[in-house]
């Protein structure tokens, strides 16, 4: 069973009250501050102040930079698997 912890996250000043697995605590402060640091580079990047289209450009970057680290990963298996496959044949 998973002890859950109860854990507040600030993103663009706001206040998001969260219960997350004690063990995954780490992940989603590292994930609120990538996303605070995100806010502040594309504020600077852009003449945008509308919280929303900031959030919607954040979104796509990370959504591509982990479709980009899943495929990655995937080739990267393949890879691996043949080369173990070719070195179990000798």
């Amino acid at each position: 069973m998973e002890d859950k912890i109860r854990i507040q996250i600030n993103i663009a000043g706001r206040q998001y009250p969260m219960k997350v697995a004690f063990e995954n605590e780490i992940y989603v402060r590292k994930a609120a501050k990538l996303i605070e640091e995100k806010i502040n580079k594309t504020e600077n990047k852009y003449a945008i102040t509308d919280m929303q289209d900031i959030m919607a450009l954040i979104l796509i970057e990370i959504a591509s930079e982990l479709i980009f680290e899943k495929e990655n990963n995937i080739k990267n298996s393949e890879l691996l698997k043949k080369k173990i496959d070719s070195l179990l044949k000798l």
